[in-house]
Formats: structure tokens, C-alpha cells, sequence
């Protein structure tokens, strides 16, 4: 897109005090960046009560559970697998 012209360089447009524009920018640029100075202050108090709150509700420490001591449970066909280690030499176990 083309620049805007309003004729400035004849003086036939509105003149832009550019003074004014800049204060009014700084202006905003100082209310922003207050709101957000005081919305982090407003999170870290929040971030510190929920902090205290969960410190608070917690119970002692839960004990973790290491693998080689955890129970597998074997799965169905794995139980035709124990009777063979139970007869190693492939007796049924019946007489004939």
C-alpha cells in the first residue's frame, strides 16, 4: 500500500503536532507498562498463597515404588509357560 498524502508539503492538509502525538504516546506507553508491573505483582502474590495453600494440604511424602520391586502380574498364556517350568522334562505328571 501506498504512504498517505494530504497535501502537507502545500500546506493544504491538517497539520500533525508531533510534539503532542509523542507525549500522548508516551503517556501510554507509561500506563501500560504500570498495569503491567502491578498484574505480575498481583501473580507472584497469588503464585505465593496457592504455593503456601498446596504446602499446606500435602500429607507426608509418598514413598516410590522402585521396578524390581513392583508385582507383575502374569498374563493368561503365560501360565501354560510356569507349568512347563514345573515340569521341566515334559512329564504330565499322570501314570500310563
Amino acid at each position: 500500500m501506498g504512504a498517505l498524502c494530504f497535501g502537507m508539503s502545500m500546506g493544504l492538509g491538517p497539520k500533525l503536532d508531533l510534539d503532542a502525538a509523542a507525549a500522548e504516546n508516551q503517556a501510554f506507553m507509561t500506563t501500560r507498562t504500570n498495569e503491567r508491573e502491578e498484574m505480575v505483582r498481583n501473580l507472584e502474590s497469588q503464585n505465593k498463597l496457592l504455593e503456601a495453600e498446596i504446602e499446606g494440604s500435602e500429607g507426608p511424602p509418598c514413598q516410590t515404588i522402585r521396578p524390581q520391586a513392583a508385582v507383575r502380574v502374569p498374563a493368561e498364556g503365560s501360565q501354560q509357560g510356569r507349568r512347563a517350568n514345573e515340569n521341566p522334562e515334559g512329564e504330565s505328571g499322570h501314570i500310563s
